[in-house]
């Protein structure tokens, strides 16, 4: 196979992405630069200093915190969670209710050492799970632990980590739990007690031990008065209805071991409950092999009303079903509109999405769009110098015009008015930095008036049409005056669209054509939302609006300039609106236009990731990889594919899989360096930490010398990696503190001595305490005592006394509030 290489910006104009803002009357916003492409460098977390004193001395951890917290190992992963989580906030307040039981909430963070040994060895352990049975239990955590929630057939897919819920799940408990009981404390781990009417019963976190956090919660049920309830036997009528997580757990599984007259029965007695029917049921019977058992749920889901149903719904659409069964849900989608706004737009778009033909805008879009596609981008793309010459040009034309051709006037003033616009927006026009950005700021401004005023001049002498409206909107969006430009842009696109012969003018196929679309369909979408929002204004969305949109993010990615930003919003707009086929179909499109955008590439691995596994993102690299065409962008993203994939993989305690994984990963990072040796510092950070997550998947499988090794390879490869922290919060700075302690209790202290004495040669500053690891300073992080108690007020409610310093050592880990810290990819798309 031959590769070829590429410049690494891809765009065909750099000033493309500039229409985002006014730059007078408020402030431009600041970029960002990204470690997705090559020869950029992911940045590091950066060693926190110290906290501040606090009165309990309770932050304090012991000075050997893997005697108290000890990693757990692949044996302990693959022991089964035996506490039985609730999988919503209600659920578990009904739950609370019935059985009278407290709620016990739980906060847990990947990566740090003490949640990482409750969540593998404490909350598998039966004598651990006794001490939960008096309460009803919920898990709130930010990461997502399986790429999915549900498989193909509508299973769903318990979190590796936790067991009973799915990520979906205890993720969306954290920020409930976060803004009721957490007082602006994200610290992990953490057990809150929680009685019936809502008021805490304990709070407990920066514990000193395992055994005062467990010595806790029993005291909090043996210390408060017995409100249990009898336990009733249940009818299958009530175990349907129950909100238990076990008996929900119970009724699919009967009806996914019962018959078809069984099914049949469970969904029968689902529809008596009307808005309440149990939707993990009817997923099961969508996307089960049975039409009958699917239509019948099909009807009962169109009969409930929640968020969940919106969500299910959505996915029941995505495959091909009768058209009056597929009206029935998108009516049902409506009827929520009232409750649910989000579902009032979801009916709408994806009835709109369905519109073909017509002579609308729409239709008209898709025409320009075809015509546009034939042009080549460098014709279009105009130099510095070649801009400046045309507006002397312009200039010139206008003032030898005679008096008696005012229209060739107009002519000349428009083209001057189009060349003074473009070079307002050349970047280096737009570069307000440096003790010369007042003076560069106002010469910034003074272009765009004299773009405003020629084209305001053209339209005096009598050249009205879409071109003047085109710079009178777009000077004026830059200028700040926001209400003329929303109105003369959706003017000059409205012309745009309309006018036969735009194609084949430059300034369709230029930087104004473009931009004027793209401010006009993003000016669209958020139409579209607004009257989707406003309750009685349902039917004012009609379908060619929301073709309208589809279309004109279409003749963006035509345009000869067209950037990966709007493929990205064309992409995240359907994928909200429900047209997750189409979204998808439009996430290829962009990438093959624009391969070396980290952005949509990002997207792309959580799509993969949420539909179809690791499995499935691996694969579509390899096809791309084993292309003629090939390059050096290619076994990038394939490279950050496979890291992404390996960090599931080690969540779901396949340590062996990920090995094999991240191999391939680090093999794709040295072809990078060998098609371009400018990208070598970037690769080989990326393959440090693809060989500090081998070293740590090396500890859990019990290969410790492996583990020593890959360690030591990872610092030798790029040191400054050493403490940058992986999807999974952990590093190999991070990952050694338990491999050494491993290593010294299995006797092995030649290769302990190795890895300490490399670790003794990284610079201090790689040495540091990961940022999560730095306790808060809010009120409920202070006054803690050793058992992660909360202290009383000190004695006459007085003059705070000054708190004494800190004990020496390894501070806590406060549950960061990002979800993964590195290369996940979020179906959090």
């Amino acid at each position: 196979m031959t590769h070829r290489t590429r410049p690494h910006a891809v765009a065909a104009s750099t000033f493309a992405a500039l229409l985002v803002a006014p730059l007078f009357g408020q402030a431009a916003g600041a970029g960002g630069s990204s470690a997705a492409t090559p020869g950029a460098q992911q940045p590091r977390t950066a060693p926190q200093g110290s906290p501040g004193p606090q009165r309990g001395g309770g932050f304090a951890r012991p000075q050997n915190r893997t005697s108290e917290w000890p990693a757990p190992e692949a044996d302990d992963w693959a022991q089964p969670t035996l506490i039985q989580w609730q999988r919503t906030w209600d659920d578990a307040l009904a739950v609370s209710r019935e059985t009278g039981k407290p709620i016990m909430v739980a906060v847990n963070m990947d990566g740090e050492p003490a949640s990482e040994h409750y969540a593998g060895v404490l909350y598998r352990k039966p004598e651990v799970a006794a001490l939960f049975e008096p309460y009803v239990s919920v898990m709130a955590s930010v990461y997502r632990h399986n790429p999915r929630d549900y498989d193909e057939n509508g299973q769903r897919i318990p979190c590796s980590r936790f067991g009973t819920v799915t990520c979906g799940e205890h993720i969306a408990l954290e920020p409930t739990v976060y803004s009721m009981f957490l007082d602006e404390t994200r610290v992990a781990p953490r057990h809150i007690g929680v009685e019936l009417d809502g008021t805490e019963m304990y709070d407990i976190f920066y514990a000193f031990s395992v055994k005062a956090v467990l010595d806790g919660i029993e005291e909090g049920i043996s210390e408060r008065e017995d409100t249990e309830l009898p336990n009733p036997e249940k009818d299958l009528d009530a175990l349907v209805a129950s909100r238990s997580s076990a008996d929900r757990v119970y009724i699919e599984q009967r009806f996914k071991r019962g018959g078809k007259a069984e099914r049949l029965k469970l969904l029968e007695i689902s529809e008596k409950l009307g808005a309440g029917a149990p939707v993990e049921l009817l997923r099961l019977a969508l996307f089960g092999l049975d039409v009958e058992t699917a239509a019948q749920a099909r009807r009962i889901l169109a009969q409930q009303s929640s968020e969940a149903a919106i969500d299910l719904i959505l996915e029941a659409l995505s495959v091909p079903l009768p058209a009056d069964e597929r009206e029935m849900l998108v009516g049902a989608l409506d009827a929520m509109g009232d409750q649910f706004p989000r579902a009032r737009v979801l009916a709408s778009t994806l009835r709109g999405l369905e519109a073909t033909g017509g002579e609308g805008t729409a239709a008209r879009t898709r025409g320009l769009a075809q015509r546009l596609s034939a042009t080549d981008p460098t014709t279009v793309v105009r130099e510095r110098y070649e801009l400046e010459n045309r507006l002397e040009g312009a200039g010139r034309r206008a003032r030898e015009a005679a008096a008696a051709d005012p229209l060739a006037r107009a002519e000349a003033e428009l083209a001057r008015a189009e060349a003074t616009l473009r070079l307002a927006v050349e970047p280096a026009n737009l570069d307000f930095s440096g003790p010369s950005a007042p003076d560069r700021r106002r010469a910034s401004e003074l272009r765009f008036r004299d773009a405003l005023i020629a084209a305001e001049s053209a339209e005096a002498a009598g050249l009205t049409g879409w071109r003047t409206a085109a710079v009178v909107g777009l000077a004026s969006h830059y200028l700040g005056r926001t209400q003329a430009a929303h109105a003369r842009v959706r003017v000059a696109y409205e012309g745009m669209v309309a006018d036969a012969e735009a194609a084949a003018s430059e300034t369709a196929q230029g930087w104004i054509g473009m931009a004027v679309a793209s401010m006009a369909t993003d000016l669209a979408v958020e139409e579209l939302y607004r009257a989707a929002r406003r309750r009685e204004t349902r039917d004012r969305i009609d379908a060619d609006a929301i073709a309208a949109v589809d279309s004109g993010f279409d003749l963006l990615a035509a345009h000869p300039l067209g950037t990966d930003a709007q493929a990205l919003k064309h992409h995240d707009f359907l994928a909200y609106m429900g047209a997750r086929k189409r979204a998808f179909d439009v996430l290829v499109r962009g990438i093959e236009r624009f391969p070396g955008s980290a952005s949509l590439h990002e997207r792309l691995r959580g799509r993969l990731l949420w539909s179809r596994g690791t499995g499935a993102l691996v694969e579509f690299y390899a096809k791309r990889k084993a292309a003629p065409e090939a390059d050096v962008l290619t076994y990038w993203y394939s490279g950050l594919a496979g890291l992404v994939a390996g960090e599931f993989q080690r969540r779901r305690a396949r340590a062996a899989d990920a090995l094999t994984t991240y191999e391939g990963a680090i093999a794709d990072f040295r072809t990078v360096i060998e098609l371009d040796p400018k990208s070598k510092d970037a690769s080989l950070h990326y393959v440090a930490i693809a060989k500090a997550s081998q070293g740590h998947a090396r500890m859990e499988l019990g290969d410790l010398e492996e583990s020593a090794a890959l360690l030591t390879e990872a610092f030798d490869t790029f040191e400054s990696a050493a403490d940058v922290l992986d999807g999974l919060n952990t590093s190999a700075m991070t990952t050694s503190v338990d491999l050494r302690a491993k290593l010294a209790d299995a006797g092995l202290e030649r290769a302990r001595a190795a890895l300490q004495a490399r670790i003794d040669a990284l610079p201090a500053g790689l040495k540091g305490m990961p940022a999560f690891e730095i306790p808060p300073d809010t009120p409920a992080a202070r006054n803690r005592d050793r058992d992660g108690r909360e202290l009383p007020p000190e004695p006459g409610g007085g003059e705070e006394t000054p708190d004494p310093e800190p004990e020496p050592g390894p501070q806590p880990a406060p549950a960061g509030g990002d979800a993964g810290s590195g290369g996940s990819g979020d179906p959090r798309a």
